[in-house]
């Protein structure tokens, strides 16, 4: 019955310790994902400057050349 008992408890334990390698995977993977969406956001914020100014100089361009 012991080592049953002990058996059980080492179960237990290897359960327990995968259960709390679980919620750390999990955390990580929502802090990553927080991230990312940052990440994209940013970009967006980015690439949209970047048609502004390109939208800019052309018209810029269109002006010199008009001169």
């Amino acid at each position: 019955m012991t080592k049953e008992v002990v058996s059980l408890k080492d179960q237990l334990d290897s359960a327990q310790a995968r259960i709390a390698q679980g919620d750390e995977i999990a955390s990580k993977a929502a802090k990553l994902a927080a991230e990312n969406a940052d990440l994209k956001s940013k970009l967006d914020e980015v690439s949209t400057q970047h048609l502004v100014a390109k939208e800019k100089l052309q018209l810029m361009e269109s002006m010199v050349s008009e001169r």
